[in-house]
């Protein structure tokens, strides 16, 4: 037998750690023959993931690379990371998608390209499930192996999200799920309350079932009988509740008179009879009026007195409070239609807004809710309902009058209705219209003043980035010594995952480092304040620098863009709160500690391990040679242009082709005519002419 292919094995996986083995595959890469074989036949021949080298890779659900994107598996390029075993065969098809060139980014999350197109997602789940039930065909039916294309490596994430993974900022979202149920907290309670009644109500029954019981019971039950001639027959005198009892010889078959009720002394009645007084249920003609054993009279028993009657089984006061507080809850809906009940608490003289629970008390301090900031106008409405809540708690609980419970009610109406109102107030849209050169991507722009007013998750477009560089980005990279040009970066003034676009109006190049600091120091904050959060702010961000660039020319730029960087990047933010009495959010003063860190903070422009950038040299008029002998034009060759720029003041070149040769052809018949030099040697070209200027 010839040995397997290079790089195929056979192999016994387990797709998980509960799984039973599965059996022995032909596997390359984690992917198996069977299901190549099933891409090959769905795709018409056009994809062979093993002969692009794809991979698929089974890893846990809890894999840095899955989270740090919120997502349960992943399709990127020809790699897939697969957490959940379901997703296994959707996963395969992405990377045929991918291997097709029919995947293009349509959003970012964590600064990685994603694309989450609908059609495609529906694609991937159908041909996921016939992968998964793929049976093979004759090989030789599916036709030629398409040629091996690997996809780009900077292709777009493809990922199984999940429902709740709607939106880039759902899987943060749901850190903020309650996590006690309130529902099943309050039926927990109740089937306390009633298992404690009904072990109170068994105590009392028990204890009268033991207890001694009333003095007068019958003698026997009432009963019909034929007695022979030979037996004694029992026959009753009528005259008082005692009677004497006499046998006397009687017919065979003569009825049995019944027997009258005598006074005797009986045991207590450990298991009551329907024959006993102690637990009587149907009425008889024969039974003396006695009370009722139990507590609830019966339509059957006779008419009593009131004082006859038993007392109630139990007297609870604590479970008498509970119930009296039950009609004391209120509820409403915030504006995505999610219940709240508000409640008072009995131990803290307080209320509770159930959405964590969270006690009023405590939203009062955090002067938060429900990642809502609340106006300090708003806080004291809230406060004074408080007050009035705590102190009708304590006057209801003592005397149970209708007064007291209306003034609770209305206290706990005041709260619920300022929640209410907060709950339902818009989030203001995101607003970056009042920018200086908003919208602009071309012709003289650069970032100098971004203003978010308001900034908040709620926007109508995302954030993007850089599409191109501007004028001082392109001098400043033709400025950079070696292959340092790749480290200069357009940075955004305001960060593209709190949608900033990536345009030339919200960008300013700088050195990496720069935007290392920028991120530790900004943009953690903002993201933190407005996807985690969800605050609403102002937020500007504006830009010094040393000379103004918008206003100068390219030839300006080009010729010293050192001059022209910014110094520092200043930033301002102000919290904005929710009111209750003008519907609104307006600034107030600042309190989230990530919104204080951020306002009055500066990113000062730091080389890092980059070589600080210098002026390009003029080499048509400079009398420098160690200027020219620094971009690495030879001593020799260096002496003679600054040589005939001395001598040749003026002189310019003729077109813009060639500017190297018409500068070394001068200089040779400058030495041959002038200098009387006979056959001069020419200047070496061997230099870059990017690195100097030439007007």
């Amino acid at each position: 037998m010839d040995p397997p292919p290079s790089g195929i094995r056979f192999v016994d996986r387990c797709v998980d750690d509960d799984a039973p083995m599965q059996r022995k595959a032909l596997e390359h890469n984690g992917i198996s023959v069977q299901e190549n074989l099933a891409v090959r036949d769905l795709s018409q021949g056009r994809v062979d993931l093993h002969g692009i080298g794809a991979s698929v890779e089974r890893v846990a659900s809890s894999d840095a690379r899955l989270r740090s994107i919120g997502a349960h598996s992943l399709a990127q390029g020809s790699r897939a990371l697969v957490g959940r075993e379901q997703d296994r065969g959707h996963e395969i098809w992405h990377l045929a998608q991918q291997a097709m060139g029919r995947v293009q980014p349509d959003s970012s999350i964590a600064g990685q390209p994603v694309a989450r197109h609908p059609r495609l997602e529906r694609e991937a789940d159908r041909m996921g499930e016939r992968i998964a039930g793929f049976r093979p065909r004759d090989a030789a039916s599916l036709g030629p192996r398409a040629p091996a294309r690997s996809p780009s490596p900077s292709a777009p994430i493809q990922a199984q999200f999940g429902e709740e993974e709607e939106d880039p900022w759902a899987h943060r979202k749901a850190q903020y799920k309650p996590t006690i149920d309130f529902e099943q907290a309050l039926e927990n309670r109740r089937d306390w309350t009633l298992e404690l009644r009904r072990e109170k109500r068994r105590e009392a029954v028990n204890k009268r079932r033991f207890a001694s019981p009333p003095s007068a019971t019958w003698a026997s039950p009432p009963s019909f009988a034929f007695a022979s001639a030979a037996e004694p027959t029992v026959s009753a005198s009528a005259t008082s509740a005692t009677a004497t009892a006499t046998a006397t010889p009687v017919a065979r078959a003569a009825p049995v008179a019944r027997a009258a009720p005598v006074a005797t002394a009986a045991p207590p009645v450990l298991f009551p009879s329907p024959y006993t007084a102690a637990a009587a249920t149907y009425p008889s003609p024969y039974a003396p009026a006695l009370p009722r054993p139990l507590a609830y009279p019966s339509p059957y028993a006779p008419a009593l007195p009131t004082s006859s009657l038993a007392k109630p089984l139990v007297s609870d006061p604590i479970e008498e409070l509970i119930a009296a507080f039950a009609n004391f809850h209120l509820s409403f809906a915030d504006a995505a239609g999610q219940r709240h009940e508000i409640y008072p608490d009995l131990v803290k003289a307080d209320a509770i807004v159930q959405s964590n629970p969270t006690p009023l008390e405590t939203i009062i301090d955090d002067e938060r809710w429900e990642k809502i900031a609340i106006s300090k106008a708003t806080l004291a409405r809230l406060q004074t309902a408080q007050t009035a809540i705590a102190t009708e708690i304590k006057a209801f609980g003592k005397s149970r009058s209708k007064t007291a419970g209306g003034k609770l009610r209305q206290a706990l109406e005041d709260a619920k209705d300022i929640l209410e109102t907060i709950s339902k107030i818009p989030i203001p849209a995101t607003d970056l219209s009042t920018s200086t050169n908003h919208g602009s991507n071309a012709g003289k722009t650069e970032g100098s003043h971004v203003i978010a007013s308001p900034l908040s998750i709620n926007s109508a477009k995302p954030g993007f980035g850089p599409t191109k560089d501007g004028r001082l980005m392109t001098a400043i990279r033709a400025a950079a010594p070696g292959t340092q040009g790749s480290s200069y970066i357009q940075m955004h003034m305001l960060n593209d995952n709190v949608f900033g676009p990536g345009e030339l109006w919200n960008l300013t190049p700088g050195p990496s480092q720069s935007n290392h600091d920028m991120e530790r120091e900004i943009e953690h904050d903002l993201k933190k304040a407005i996807v985690d959060m969800g605050l609403v702010m102002t937020f500007e961000a504006t830009v010094d620098y040393k000379n103004d660039p918008i206003g100068a020319s390219q030839a300006e730029l080009n010729e010293n863009p050192d001059k022209f960087r910014f110094k520092q990047i200043d930033f301002e933010a102000t919290q904005w709160f929710a009111d209750s009495k003008s519907k609104t959010y307006a600034p107030g003063a600042n309190k989230a500690q990530e919104i204080v860190s951020i306002d009055g903070s500066h990113v000062k422009w730091s080389w890092g391990s980059l070589t600080p950038l210098k002026a390009k040299p003029l080499i048509l008029s400079t009398t420098d040679q160690q200027e020219l002998e620094d971009i690495g034009i030879d001593k020799t060759s260096a002496k003679k242009i600054v040589d005939f720029n001395a001598a040749k003041t003026g002189w310019a070149l003729a077109g813009r082709g060639g500017k190297q040769d018409q500068l070394a052809d001068a200089i040779h018949a400058w030495e041959k005519d002038t200098l009387g030099k006979k056959r001069p040697r020419r200047i070496s070209l061997a230099w870059d002419s990017n690195l100097v200027l030439w007007r």
